[in-house]
């Protein structure tokens, strides 16, 4: 079974354990058997997903990068890009404005300048991944001393912090308001 699907360049690529599977151009069903890279990943690919004409390939705790080449379609440079940032899985990825965006165990990523360059761009949400997040509302209604009101009246039906639970977390991006959306459903959250 396929992990994930992406398409470069008119060929279709599936991700299935640690190894991709390049279709013949405009064959999706067509996979020659020399059309398939193994990745030599420390875990099984999580996601792929292509950009600017180079195909991303992420684990849970790596990155590499696949640059096609002219030929055959799975004839390129395949190298790693990090070992410590990864991709919780394959609804975890979002272009915003022609750059790829991610969420891995340690926060949100994007292509930065180059196609090599990883940058962070998570920094006010950080305590969600490296331990907890407060919750906004209960904290406000703490810092006013509302402690009773909090811990009565909202707090039995609300979460005192959010941390990632990593089982499902999806990613969108509003080209209207230009806004990215990271979803974690199971802490009935929504980041913006």
């Amino acid at each position: 079974n396929a992990t994930d699907v992406e398409v470069i360049n008119g060929v279709v690529v599936y991700a299935s354990g640690r190894i991709l599977y390049f279709s013949e151009p405009g064959k999706p069903a067509s996979i020659p058997d020399t059309w398939r890279i193994p990745v030599n990943m420390q875990t099984e690919i999580t996601a792929i997903a292509q950009n600017n004409g180079y195909l991303y390939i992420f684990g849970l705790n790596e990155t590499w990068v696949f640059q096609p080449s002219t030929g055959s379609p799975a004839s390129g440079q395949l190298t790693q890009l990090t070992d410590a940032i990864g991709c919780i899985g394959p609804s975890a990825l979002s272009k915003m404005d022609g750059t790829l965006s991610w969420a891995s165990l340690r926060g949100i990523h994007a292509i930065g300048a180059g196609p090599f360059d990883i940058a962070y761009i998570s920094d006010e949400i950080r305590p969600m991944f490296d331990s907890a997040l407060p919750n906004p509302v209960l904290n406000y209604y703490t810092a006013g001393g509302q402690l009773g009101v909090a811990t009565t009246a909202v707090a039995p039906r609300m979460n005192w912090s959010w941390a990632l639970d990593r089982g499902y977390v999806t990613m969108d991006y509003d080209i209207l308001t230009r806004s990215l959306f990271v979803s974690v459903p199971a802490q009935n959250l929504v980041l913006v």
